[in-house]
């Protein structure tokens, strides 16, 4: 399973957003995918926090 984002860099990647930086710009500064920043984003605006959930272990 991969590892997840640092916090620093989530809250950064926020950060552009908000300062108006466009998403194309933000995808190719911090080299993540469209769905990740859209999924932060989201989260941030829902619950004001950029730390990412919680992670199950899978059994099988």
């Amino acid at each position: 399973m991969a590892k997840a984002y640092s916090n620093d860099l989530r809250e950064r990647v926020i950060k552009s957003y908000e300062s108006g930086i466009s998403k194309g710009e933000i995808l190719n500064i911090f080299i993540i995918s469209l769905d990740t920043l859209n999924r932060w984003i989201r989260k941030y605006n829902e619950t004001g926090s950029v730390e990412p959930y919680k992670r199950t272990k899978n059994i099988g």
